[in-house]
């Protein structure tokens, strides 16, 4: 599982500056839904963390690619081989072709498909990402607000002003999560997949734990931040994801 931290300390001339090392956090949406559906599945598994700043010599001579989710091991992995291989959908197809249980579990059912679910929660976390970054001046930041725009499929406007942006964005966010709380709101469960969570859910609860984070954190572009998503209009999304993080755990991380 992809990870990083919250400072990398004792760095100079960089905002870390002589802060202390932050822990290891997982963060990649991708490898977290893998272990979502596993957990769900009770399909047994171990989570490393690997530094997306730092990868270990262990890790990067086991698997030169070095990308992640990587998995050793079935489901998801190469049978009888104990090779490490990436890419989320590949992973994704040998798990359901290797374990019924896994495939019970990822499965397509409820009111979104798992498409419809990840291209609303995407744009919507990332246009809460994005709009923090409006009207820096630096290179880098004007890099990042560009992939974060295209990951939320943000279309840029010619000769659109700062203030303009950060309205139009502000407004994708808040619409976004109006439409969560509509879908969620109407659900005859606790679950896009019903009294359990299947494939949708996985993507959609990934994502919501996203802003959920930036928002009470104070990182997101809504200006009621900080605050929780019931504050913003979406309380039947704080209940999913408490729901979800009564049902769903993952291993112990080593």
């Amino acid at each position: 599982m992809l990870s990083s931290r919250a400072s990398y300390g004792g760095a100079a001339g960089v905002v870390d500056g002589d802060s202390p090392l932050g822990p290891l956090m997982p963060y990649c949406p991708h490898c977290m839904r893998i272990g979502l559906l596993m957990a769900e599945a009770g399909v047994p598994f171990e989570t490393y963390m690997i530094d997306g700043q730092d990868k270990p010599a262990w890790f990067l001579d086991a698997f030169p690619a070095g990308t992640t989710p990587a998995m050793q091991g079935v489901p998801g992995g190469l049978a009888g081989s104990d090779e490490w291989v990436g890419d989320f959908d590949v992973i994704m197809s040998r798990a359901k072709e290797q374990s019924p249980r896994f495939a019970a579990v990822a499965s397509e059912r409820g009111p979104l498909t798992t498409k419809q679910a990840a291209d609303l929660v995407t744009r919507t976390a990332y246009a809460q990402f994005a709009g923090v970054m409006v009207g820096t001046q630096l290179d880098s930041g004007k890099g990042m607000m560009g992939a974060l725009m295209r990951q939320g499929r943000i279309e840029t406007i010619e000769g659109e002003g700062d203030a303009a942006l950060l309205a139009r964005i502000i407004q994708i966010t808040a619409d976004g999560l109006a439409e969560v709380e509509r879908v969620l709101s109407a659900l005859p469960g606790p679950f896009l997949g019903g009294d359990s969570p299947a494939e949708p859910d996985a993507f959609m609860a990934t994502m919501l734990f996203w802003c959920h984070n930036a928002l009470e954190c104070g990182l997101s572009v809504l200006p009621q931040a900080p605050c929780t998503l019931a504050d913003v209009g979406a309380p039947s999304a704080l209940r999913y994801l408490q729901a979800g993080r009564c049902r769903l755990t993952l291993s112990n991380p080593r």
